[in-house]
């Protein structure tokens, strides 16, 4: 009788889970999460920025009944701009907006100061769109967006064109604005002693004017008092000389009378001795 050769029979090898030990590792680190991305600072207001802008806050201004904007406000004018320009997401904050809208109406004015003595074909490209924002209504045509200037409207072109037209017209103010009656001038806040005016604080520019003015009349005034006080003293120097030569006049008259008496009394005498 053979034996019959048993196979054995085949072993199963289970891959185990790693134990909760191992997972827990503490000399293991997790992998550093990924940074977020810086944001990049916004770039300096472009020509179309810039026309939409106006156009956003003319529209939220009027509907305010040209009030004050709040910070709500802003948002939308910041968001309206975005919309209008085509972004997906505001490319400006509020805050830029606002201080762009300070910086066209200080520019506007300036502009507007000085528009008698310049050239019209050098006149600011925003010109126009502001002058009819500030005297304008809601339901006025607004002009097309005119053309950009070579080279683009940034904040530093603003303030460098600030500083150069209000040297010009601080120039042009002194030489062209009329003199007032000295009953009428007005006079600065600053050389009023005692009194405190109820008058609302006016443009730096005009107040700098009336400063520079009241300078230059209290010179003249102090010109005009050594000129009287040269002509008393000229008025009284020919006085006393016409005194003196009075008084050497009447000396020698009497002079003259004293002579003229002893020759006639010595003359008398003469003949009553014969």
């Amino acid at each position: 009788m053979t034996a019959s050769t048993a196979e054995p029979a085949p072993v199963l090898v289970l891959a185990m889970p790693a134990s909760s030990s191992s997972a827990r590792d503490p000399s293991i680190s997790p992998p550093p999460l990924p940074l977020p991305p810086k944001k990049q600072p916004p770039g300096p207001w472009s020509h179309q920025e810039t026309a939409h802008l106006i156009d956003a806050y003319q529209e939220k201004w009027y509907s305010l009944k040209r009030g004050q904007l709040k910070a709500r406000h802003w948002e939308e004018v910041a968001s309206s701009v975005a919309l209008r320009c085509g972004f997906n997401c505001p490319s400006k904050t509020s805050t830029q907006c606002r201080h762009k809208i300070e910086k066209l109406r200080k520019r506007y004015r300036t502009e507007r100061q000085r528009a008698g003595s310049v050239d019209p074909s050098t006149k600011w490209v925003f010109f126009d769109r502001l002058d009819q924002m500030e005297k304008g209504s809601s339901t006025t045509h607004r002009p097309p967006p005119p053309p950009p200037p070579p080279d683009h409207d940034s904040d530093t072109t603003d303030n460098e064109t600030d500083n150069n037209n209000n040297m010009r017209s601080l120039h042009h103010l002194l030489l062209e604005q009329p003199d007032p009656p000295a009953s009428t001038r007005p006079i600065p806040p600053r050389f009023v002693v005692g009194k405190r005016s109820s008058r609302p604080p006016a443009e730096p520019l005009s107040e700098l004017v009336g400063v520079v003015r009241s300078l230059g009349e209290g010179f003249l005034r102090i010109e005009h008092m050594k000129m009287e006080l040269l002509r008393e003293v000229e008025r009284g120097r020919m006085e006393m000389e016409m005194k003196r030569t009075q008084m050497v006049l009447e000396s020698q008259r009497h002079v003259a009378d004293l002579i003229a008496k002893a020759f006639v009394a010595r003359k008398k005498s003469k003949s009553s001795d014969k």
